[in-house]
């Protein structure tokens, strides 16, 4: 026979015969942790040497009341007690008893145990005292440590009286298969099993002497839990990396920025809705932002009365410094472009840049929706740019995390024309809106002096990472659970 056991295996195997036995009944006798003899006859079982029998036996459990008779008294035991105390008439022992009505309840239980006549109006012992003594003891002691296989009637009466709930148990019981032989039994147990071997053990040629465990490769192991970056963090740096090797420059701008650069840079008026309570978070302070490039506020300030010479009659309306001076959360990370523009109006050439960050609004919070969402927004600059390679720069970017179903639509944005709404197919919530994009209008263009095209993008990159891992609620992706982050797979990306 192949098989080979270890010495441990064998301890359980020596505990095993004809007749069933339970994983208790072993581990009492070779003091091993149960989960150890349970994955060993487990071992047994698909190893063809012991059948299972499953059983049901009774097992107690403690009431509230039983807990209280523990704690004080039984009604029958407090009955005695009164009669040891030279308590014989029914009528003194009933006015000396705890709870008047517990005493026709000792009565009967006393009477049951045959520990007590009743003769005209008193009672006596109809047992020596301390037998009846050792019988509450026994009473009490079952009580604590109820024990189905014996005091089966005294358990039942316990039962009866709401002192103990009963229930079903389930136990495994293992024997020894009827097929087996004492010489196959006994082959076992002196088997010389080796799990490992040495170089030794080669050269010597003594690796002949030895039996070997089989083992099976697609046994299920101990699940380890150990630290990883955020499954939401490995995404955005897949999208960072193919963003780089794209030739894509990374900025940012500061979280907590002026109007100025949030809005008035990218062509939206001052009285527009965007500006009111419900899209942009305003920061309580009496101090106001300082716009340094004066030259520049006064270029935006002309394209917004009248577009000065772009062609456009801009907004007519005088332009309030003070209002371009508030503090803001920022509200979207095209602020970024902003800022990257003024930091190379005077660069050469095109260039073509990224931000991966936050973005804050007043929203209503939802499955897609949150206050704090990030972006992936940027800018491609130079010479004969078209909205075409934008649907392209888009399609790759989202080819790059494996998400294929796109579609394009047109869009409105205050500071782009023509602009595009992108959308790509969740497996779950269906089309969902994440690639905004346009040409910048020239508005937006003239306070830099900047004379080239500008492709403008700002992907929804949490969406988007919401469609590439298969969830469905943003929550989750900020989720702080534990356990829900371990079910998430490792995200090693998809760059094709």
């Amino acid at each position: 026979m192949s098989l080979a056991l270890n010495d441990v295996q064998k301890q359980v195997l020596q505990q095993l015969n004809w007749d069933p036995k339970s994983i208790e009944e072993i581990v009492a006798a070779i003091k091993l942790p149960f989960e150890k003899v349970q994955s060993i006859l487990g071992y047994f079982l698909s190893a063809n040497l012991v059948d299972r029998q499953e059983r049901s036996e009774p097992i107690y459990q403690l009431t509230s009341e039983g807990q209280q008779y523990l704690e004080n008294m039984l009604p029958e035991e407090e009955l005695i007690n009164l009669i040891q105390q030279d308590f014989i008439s029914i009528k003194e022992i009933k006015e000396n008893f705890k709870d008047k009505n517990q005493f026709n309840l000792a009565i009967i239980w006393a009477k049951k145990n045959g520990w007590i006549n009743i003769v005209k109006g008193q009672l006596n012992l109809s047992k020596d005292l301390k037998i009846i003594l050792k019988e509450i003891k026994k009473l009490r002691e079952i009580l604590i440590s109820p024990d189905s296989k014996k005091d089966r009637d005294i358990l039942s009466n316990f039962v009866a009286r709401n002192l103990l709930i009963g229930k079903e148990k389930k136990l495994d019981f293992y024997k020894l298969k009827e097929s087996l032989s004492d010489e196959v039994i006994n082959n076992l147990l002196v088997s010389n099993i080796k799990t490992s071997l040495t170089s030794a053990d080669l050269f010597s040629g003594d690796w002949e002497k030895y039996q070997y465990k089989e083992y099976s490769v697609d046994t299920p192991t101990e699940k380890l839990s150990f630290g990883r970056r955020s499954v939401y963090l490995e995404f955005l740096n897949t999208i960072r990396e193919g963003l780089l090797s794209l030739g894509f420059e990374e900025f940012d701008s500061p979280l907590v920025d002026l109007e100025f650069y949030n809005c008035d840079l990218l062509f939206m008026p001052q009285d527009h809705v965007a500006r009111g309570i419900h899209d942009l978070f305003f920061v309580e302070s009496k101090e106001f932002g300082e716009i340094k490039n004066r030259d520049l506020l006064e270029r935006v300030r002309a394209v917004h009365l009248n577009g000065a010479n772009t062609g456009s009659t801009g907004w007519n309306y005088e332009f309030d410094e003070k209002k371009s001076s508030n503090l803001i959360l920022r509200s979207q990370t095209t602020a970024v472009s902003a800022h990257t523009l003024e930091a190379i109006m005077n660069r050469p050439g095109p260039m073509k840049m990224f931000c991966i960050g936050k973005c804050f609004r007043p929203d209503t919070i939802d499955r897609t929706h949150s206050f704090e969402f990030w972006q992936c927004e940027g800018i491609v600059c130079g010479e004969n740019l078209s909205i075409k390679h934008l649907f392209g720069m888009l399609t790759e970017i989202c080819h790059m995390v494996g998400v294929k179903e796109i579609k394009f639509m047109p869009g409105y944005f205050p500071f782009t024309e023509p602009s595009v709404s992108g959308y790509i197919k969740h497996p779950k919530l269906g089309w969902i809106e994440a690639l905004p994009g346009g040409i910048f209008r020239p508005e937006l263009c003239y306070p830099y002096n900047y004379k080239n095209t500008v492709l403008a993008y700002g992907i929804g990159v949490t969406r988007l990472a919401m469609t590439a891992l298969g969830i469905d609620d943003i929550r989750d992706v900020y989720s702080s659970d534990i356990e829900q982050l371990k079910s998430y797979p490792i995200y090693r990306g998809k760059i094709e």
